[in-house]
């Protein structure tokens, strides 16, 4: 009897220390429990003769420390593989989700904030590279000939550091290089427009500066720089006609031979020629046949006037060799050749 008191003694011992054991594998939160070291324990604790309800009850808390212990590794892997990439690359929306997710399953707090600011990095970098996108298409979004070159060439070169696409920096450095062109046409048309009609009205070349418009205005030239050009253009034709014209009615007015030059006229003619800006040369050439046909008709006058007073004696107080003279002389001077015969034949009665 006493044996078999020991016995049962022992095999208590044995079922409460298998008991006991099972009890604190469990005994911790699921995360904590050690499942291999408990799934262990469960044979011996039967064997042992532990109660079923006992064992079965150790079971649950395995199997749950189990799957929560799965469930916090599967976090742990998809919050790691969410914040792996480069920060451009993360998914930020899918990583914050399984930011939530392992805080739900119990992931290491020290692996939740690894993972977090890894996150916030990721938001940070990918909203200086959206702001930068964003920035760069403002700046090439204007008309090629408004579009602020340097401006938009900073922007690139930012968007393209802060990892906005190639291809979309390409686009945009594209786009950049067309309004320099754009740009340095229009640049190019102005100034040579500008320049034909820089000179004097007299000195323009009208028809060169008129060609010179169409392009202009092509090229995108601002349209009150053009209107500018079109005022200037009509103003140098306006004024070179008037020239024109002022030297022909010059060169008409002492074109003749000099008795027959209309002193008077052609003395105007000078004047309009000097205002409209006749050349010098042809003002001088002008200027030395109107003094000669002065000259020439101021003898003639002075010769007939000679002549006048030589035959305007009575007949026989008429100094006929003087009077002889002054005819002749007065023929030679131009004076009309009536009335040279009118002086001659008083001389000879």
């Amino acid at each position: 009897a006493r044996e078999k008191i020991e016995e049962a003694r022992e095999a208590q011992g044995r079922r409460d220390a298998a008991q006991a054991a099972l009890q604190a594998a469990v005994a911790p939160a699921a995360l904590q429990v050690d499942v291999a070291a408990a799934e262990a324990l469960v044979a011996p604790a039967e064997a042992a003769g532990v109660p079923e309800e006992a064992v079965a009850a150790a079971r649950g808390l395995v199997d749950q420390a189990r799957e929560a212990q799965r469930r916090r590794d599967e976090a742990q892997a998809a919050l790691l593989a969410a914040v792996s990439a480069e920060p451009l690359e993360v998914e930020v929306g899918a990583a914050a989700d399984a930011l939530v997710a392992a805080e739900s399953a119990g992931v290491a707090l020290e692996a939740q904030d690894s993972a977090r600011a890894k996150l916030d990095a990721a938001k940070a970098a990918q909203q200086r590279r959206d702001e930068a996108r964003d920035a760069m298409g403002a700046a090439v979004a204007q008309p090629l000939l408004l579009l602020e070159v340097e401006g938009a060439t900073a922007a690139a070169e930012h968007a393209a550091a802060a990892g906005v696409g190639m291809a979309e920096v390409a686009w945009a450095r594209e786009k950049i290089e067309e309004a320099r062109e754009a740009q340095g046409r229009r640049d190019a048309a102005q100034a040579a427009l500008q320049a034909a009609v820089a000179p004097a009205a007299l000195q323009v070349d009208v028809a060169a500066a008129e060609a010179l418009v169409a392009p202009a205005e092509a090229a995108g030239v601002p349209e009150e720089a053009v209107a500018a050009a079109r005022g200037l253009v009509d103003q140098a034709r306006e004024a070179q006609r008037r020239r024109d014209e002022a030297q022909a009615a010059l060169l008409a007015a002492v074109s003749a031979e000099p008795l027959e030059v209309e002193v008077g006229a052609a003395a105007d003619a000078l004047v309009a020629a000097e205002s409209a800006g006749v050349a010098l040369e042809a003002q001088d050439s002008a200027r030395a046949k109107l003094d000669a046909a002065k000259a020439a008709q101021q003898r003639r006058d002075e010769a007939r006037d000679a002549m006048g007073a030589a035959v305007a004696q009575p007949l026989l107080l008429l100094e006929v060799e003087g009077a002889t003279a002054a005819a002749e002389h007065a023929a030679a001077a131009g004076v009309g050749m009536a009335e040279v015969a009118w002086a001659r034949e008083k001389i000879e009665e």
